[in-house]
């Protein structure tokens, strides 16, 4: 038997400040973090690999979070994946567009740490 691996959590976000920060925060928290710069970046690592949680921003250029979450949706590989958005657009539209493209939480940035840790590790219990 295959000793469990440490929760891996991929960071999708165009903003380098922010994706230093989160991986800064979390990793406290939560073993290994991987930083993607965004959507075209992220599916090709997921292509090799497989993230516990994928922490995603909604505004990016070139491939936005919503089509990124469709892609990772419509992957066979991918398509369980517990998605959390994570975007400074709080709006309705914004939570209501996320959950129709098939996330499972949604955060606006910032997102109090406390209560998106918390959502993380009841992604990881499940997962395990």
């Amino acid at each position: 038997m295959t000793p469990p691996q440490d929760p891996i959590i991929l960071i999708v976000d165009d903003e380098p400040s922010l994706l230093t920060l989160m991986r800064f925060l979390l990793e406290e928290h939560i073993i290994k973090i991987v930083t993607a710069s965004g959507g075209v970046q992220a599916l090709h690592w997921l292509e090799d690999h497989k993230p516990d949680v994928i922490l995603l921003d909604i505004m990016m250029p070139g491939m936005n979070g919503f089509e990124m979450l469709r892609r990772v949706r419509a992957d066979k590989h991918t398509s369980l994946l517990p998605v959390i958005m994570h975007s400074t657009r709080s709006d309705r539209k914004a939570r209501d567009e996320s959950m129709e493209a098939g996330a499972n939480a949604f955060f606006s940035k910032p997102a109090p740490m406390a209560e998106l840790i918390e959502e993380i590790r009841k992604f990881l219990h499940q997962n395990r």
